[in-house]
């Protein structure tokens, strides 16, 4: 892996090895670093171990939280929030607030208006 990187940093190319190295390609009895052909769906990766081969899917249920999960999550709270903001600011001078109102309301006070704490509030 040394010799890859090395070789990297002194020429571009982890298979060419500066013209000034005294280990040639051959020598060190690496097997070629072939260039990385990323898949279209995005999820191929290298597998830096002896054989250097390409895979896909690399911890894709983990990813899957990331990726699937919360884009959705955001999507429909977005959709949510404007909606109770819209009611919230259309409410404001009518009636009273119902429970959600009320409760977004708190929360958004809470989020944006609090203050920063002490480095000696924040560490304990």
């Amino acid at each position: 892996m040394m010799t890859y990187m090395a070789n990297f940093i002194k020429s571009g190319n982890p298979n060419q090895a500066h013209s000034v190295s005294r280990v040639t390609f051959s020598e060190a009895a690496l097997p070629p670093w072939h260039a990385f052909q990323p898949h279209p769906e995005g999820d191929s990766y290298m597998e830096v171990e002896p054989g250097l081969s390409n895979h896909r899917g690399l911890r894709r249920a983990q990813c899957s939280f990331w990726a699937d999960y919360v884009p959705a999550l955001t999507a429909s709270t977005g959709k949510l929030s404007s909606a109770v903001l819209e009611g919230v600011s259309a409410g404001l001078g009518a009636g009273a607030p119902t429970p959600e109102t009320k409760l977004f309301v708190d929360f958004l006070t809470t989020v944006t208006q609090s203050k920063p704490k002490s480095e000696k509030d924040a560490y304990n």
